[in-house]
């Protein structure tokens, strides 16, 4: 019995490693996947002034200055989304690198080459290990002829790196070696390590591209209810923040298909497919609505239309005497999930409150995506806000903007309906209805807004009263415990991430009188707290308070 409980406490110990592991890689997908984000934005708005359909409407966009803008812009973005891996490797070691994080950035750039050119003369000195793969399993990356392991690839560097840095940045060598210790010796060991997997992986490698091609066939047999699923599943990962792993997986492998153009080019991913498309043009087998079916596009009715409609009922549903205190709250969060395409803040206001509802709203969004799929919406880009809506809907010639634009308003419809029936036939306790966030309503608008009044007078003793921001940051680290009990602060999009030494010390009712939206326990260290899109500042403040105090 003592054995099975040892083992017992081993796994589960095991399990909570894990776990920390791959929230904190969640963490560093979000360097990349701004970039993305951003790279995206930018070739789209290049691509505007250079398509030949918008330059009929408009003449003067024909015009060398403008040309050249627009190629410039469509150059600059589409080098980021053609060499995604290496983006990856890099981010990926930088974010998981637990300090000096510049070296283990550099480690996995070398290591990512050391990658290449290790498969490379693998597969050029072994005819036989080249057989092994398919035509499109043996491509050309940044002028090497290698396997085709994709943004996998970069991924996996990213992390072994990372974790050779973690390692081996202390490491002390005899003296006569003691120029090549420490960070000096990550791109080394980095380069060593990396060749030696490049020799391993492409035996390996077979097996994985099996699975995906696997997983590709299952959500390919699914038709047109594919999207649904993958949105689905994406919502469901939300409260976890592993959404964005489950993302670059499917956007970025051929999952969401494989594209072939004109030119002879062949994308992976619907990331790729649709860069190329700017490009060049639709690729020759697929359409489309195809090509934009597992990108953002599909997202953008419930970023515009379905949760500004939950904030409304919930306002609409929250005491007559209270509304007024909450319209910041709830107002912030719309236009978060309009201008920014961030829905969390929306999401955790009733995702604790109502789990049920939360499933539905998830069905919702599956909806939106099936739909935009069954009526060829072509709306793509890697932005669901106002603005992917012009850029890659209206300003973007047989997008068929009009259905994303009709999903949008019977989203607004069907969640406002929904969550106001819900929240009063089942007296949910969301905000200004009785429930935990009626206690800290004066945070929950602007840092600006606290109110000391409603703590015990002893909680305002040590506070900065006339600095809200620095006061906000106070509570904030008080809640959490005090600066002793916090290990690690992060901030991702919306959610303020802590790690601390012991859970038992933080007092929620502390955090909640900050103006979050939700609390997240992770694991027995680690909890997110969502702000929304102010995280960033907020970050900075605690880490001077953390500092200062």
């Amino acid at each position: 019995m003592y054995l099975h409980f040892v083992m017992y406490k081993e796994g589960y110990h095991s399990c909570l490693i894990m776990k920390a592991f791959y929230q904190k890689l969640a963490r560093a997908f979000l360097i990349p996947v701004s970039l993305i984000g951003v790279a995206s934005l930018i070739m789209a708005i290049g691509c505007i002034f250079t398509d030949a359909a918008i330059i009929k409407i408009v003449p003067f966009f024909a015009s060398t200055p403008i040309q050249y803008l627009g190629n410039w812009m469509v150059t600059t973005g589409v080098q980021v989304l053609h060499n995604l891996a290496l983006v990856y490797a890099m981010a990926l070691a930088f974010g998981l690198a637990a300090e000096k994080k510049e070296y283990a950035a550099l480690g996995a750039f070398i290591g990512y080459f050391a990658l290449l050119k290790s498969m490379n003369l693998l597969i050029t000195t072994f005819p036989n290990v080249r057989a092994m793969f398919p035509e499109t399993g043996i491509t050309t990356v940044l002028g090497v002829e290698t396997v085709n392991v994709g943004i996998m690839g970069g991924i996996l560097v990213g992390v072994i790196v990372a974790n050779l840095h973690n390692k081996f940045k202390d490491i002390k060598l005899p003296m006569a070696f003691s120029f090549y210790q420490g960070t000096r010796f990550v791109p080394i060991i980095s380069l060593i390590v990396l060749s030696i997997v490049g020799q391993i992986l492409p035996f390996l490698w077979v097996y994985v591209q099996r699975a995906i091609d696997a997983f590709a066939k299952v959500l390919g047999s699914l038709g047109i209810f594919g999207p649904f699923v993958y949105a689905l599943g994406e919502r469901a990962l939300i409260p976890t923040g592993l959404h964005q792993i489950w993302n670059t997986i499917v956007r970025n492998t051929s999952v969401s298909g494989v594209y072939t153009f004109a030119s002879g080019a062949v994308a992976e991913g619907t990331v790729a497919g649709y860069a190329q498309y700017l490009v060049e043009g639709l690729p020759t087998n697929a359409s489309l609505a195809q090509l934009v079916s597992y990108y953002f596009g599909p997202q953008i009715p419930m970023m515009l239309g379905g949760l500004p409609a939950i904030a409304l009922a919930i306002y609409k549903c929250a005491d007559a005497d209270k509304r007024e205190s909450i319209k910041p709250l709830v107002l912030a969060g719309a236009l978060t999930a309009i201008f920014a395409a961030i829905s969390e803040p929306i999401e955790f206001i009733f995702l604790f409150a109502a789990p049920l509802l939360y499933v539905v709203y998830s069905f919702y969004t599956g909806l939106s995506w099936l739909l935009c799929f069954i009526l060829g919406s072509g709306v793509g880009g890697s932005n669901s806000s106002i603005i992917g809506l012009f850029t890659n809907g209206f300003l973007r010639p047989g997008s068929n903007v009009w259905v994303v634009c009709v999903i949008t308003v019977l989203e607004f419809v069907l969640c406002y309906v929904t969550f106001r029936w819900w929240i009063i036939h089942f007296d949910v306790k969301t905000p200004g209805r009785g429930g935990d966030y009626d206690d800290s309503l004066a945070f929950a608008a602007e840092i600006a807004n606290i109110d000391m009044s409603a703590a015990k007078p002893e909680a305002s003793a040590g506070l900065d009263t006339k600095n809200p921001e620095m006061l906000k940051a106070q509570l904030i680290v008080r809640g959490l415990g005090g600066k002793d009990n916090i290990t690690e602060t992060e901030a991702c999009m919306s959610r303020l991430r802590v790690v601390v030494k012991d859970y038992s010390l933080i007092d929620e009712s502390i955090l909640k009188r900050t103006g979050c939206n939700g609390i997240v326990k992770v694991s027995s260290n680690e909890i997110q707290i969502v702000y929304g899109t102010t995280v960033t500042l907020i970050k900075k403040t605690v880490d001077k308070v953390i500092e200062n105090s």
